[in-house]
């Protein structure tokens, strides 16, 4: 099971290395990409914890 996301700071870090994961990406796939999903629950749950605001 992954780590909860408890830290804006943690938050922050993973979606730094989301981008740079897509930066070199050349599928142009994205809607069927691993790192979207993983970036999309993290999202969620960021949210669920009060780290972000629903946009």
């Amino acid at each position: 099971m992954a780590k909860k996301i408890t830290t804006e700071e943690l938050y922050n870090k993973l979606t730094a290395a989301g981008r740079t994961l897509c930066e070199y990406c050349e599928n142009n796939e994205c809607e069927c990409c691993q790192v979207t999903r993983l970036m999309d629950d993290a999202y969620v749950e960021a949210v669920e914890e009060g780290i972000v605001e629903d946009a």
